[in-house]
């Protein structure tokens, strides 16, 4: 597998977990659902290891692959909406993990 690819599984893996992660912590702080939270944790978990068996794609090989240095898009400044709330945080994070996903499955 080419060395491009595994940058491109690696940045949308890391994407997927996350936005997961994001809404995880909104579930478990903000709301307090332990069973949500426990369940957004388990589908994080979930997509770590469905992408690395289903591609057969070795996490070492994603992890070699990361080239920061190059990373045309590192230096961005993402300013994120002053006025966004709890739930503009958890949905916009739920779309980006849907992205992220989709890329996956291609």
């Amino acid at each position: 597998m080419d060395q491009k690819l595994f940058q491109i599984i690696d940045a949308n893996l890391n994407r997927a977990r996350e936005g997961l992660r994001v809404c995880e912590d909104i579930v478990r702080f903000a709301i307090g659902n332990k069973a949500i939270a426990r369940s957004l944790k388990l589908v994080r978990h979930s997509v770590t290891d469905t992408a690395l068996r289903s591609k057969k794609v070795p996490l070492k090989k994603l992890v070699e692959a990361r080239d920061t240095e190059k990373d045309v898009l590192k230096a961005v400044d993402l300013k994120g909406s002053e006025t966004a709330d709890t739930l503009d945080i958890f949905m916009s994070n739920i779309q980006r993990t849907k992205e992220s996903l989709r890329v996956l499955e291609e």
